[in-house]
């Protein structure tokens, strides 16, 4: 026994390992119904919502019309367009809402969805319409991997990074340049969600912490065997 090795103490469980809250679907259910629902409105035209729901700089900064930087997330321009966001949306919607709780997502997120497009509408013509919630998933998705990166103790900062970047290429980078999608609310809602999981994670660091569950490994010393030939007779 004296001959062991000092027992290696490491992280076997902690905060992402547990299983999200069971009304962790609750969310995403919840923003089905409304995003779609006020897309139908919005495709119907029913009382001129599509005049009053999207947003462009001359209305907002001009008009004061600020309710616009928030209506213009729930409205697409086709139901295509709200398809093709909601395959990443929902399921970070339900990790998010199902690990962090409803302050983080949905409140924070759709808030600071509004603050964010007044970036995104500086940088657009007067004129030149905002609609949908792209930006807002740049923001989960970005605000999910720097949780992740600071809870995933497990692995060392090189393999952490590495996947993060991986994943990030893969389901973030566009193949090819479409003119009419706003890629300035995608870095806008990255670099937000880069900022938000960091403060996030400073706020809530002992909690993490708390959730850890360490186990020791003990290494046996490797036993060289010697080989003795005796001399001949």
């Amino acid at each position: 026994m004296d001959d062991l090795q000092q027992p290696e103490r490491r992280i076997k469980e902690h905060w992402l390992t547990r299983k999200p809250t069971p009304q962790a679907w609750f969310a995403p259910l919840v923003l089905f119904f409304l995003l779609y629902g006020i897309q139908a409105l919005f495709e119907a035209n029913i009382g001129g919502l599509q005049n009053l729901l999207m947003a462009n700089s001359e209305q907002v900064f001009q008009q004061r019309q600020y309710w616009r930087l928030w209506t213009a997330l729930f409205v697409h321009a086709d139901f295509g367009h709200i398809a093709s966001n909601s395959l990443l949306f929902f399921p970070l919607a339900y990790y998010l809402y199902g690990y962090y709780g409803f302050w983080l997502f949905p409140f924070l997120g759709i808030a600071l969805g509004g603050v964010l497009n007044v970036f995104v509408l500086q940088g657009l013509a007067p004129q030149t319409n905002l609609l949908g919630i792209s930006g807002v998933v740049y923001w989960m998705a970005a605000v999910w991997s720097m949780l992740y990166l600071m809870i995933e103790r497990r692995d060392s900062w090189r393999r952490r990074i590495a996947k993060v970047a991986l994943v990030t290429v893969v389901l973030l980078v566009p193949e090819t340049y479409r003119p009419e999608v706003s890629y300035i609310s995608h870095f806008w809602g990255y670099v937000g969600g880069v900022i938000v999981g960091w403060i996030w994670f400073r706020i809530h660091r002992r909690q993490f912490q708390e959730a850890e569950v360490y186990e020791d490994i003990v290494t046996e010393p490797e036993v060289k065997a010697e080989v003795i030939i005796g001399d001949s007779l």
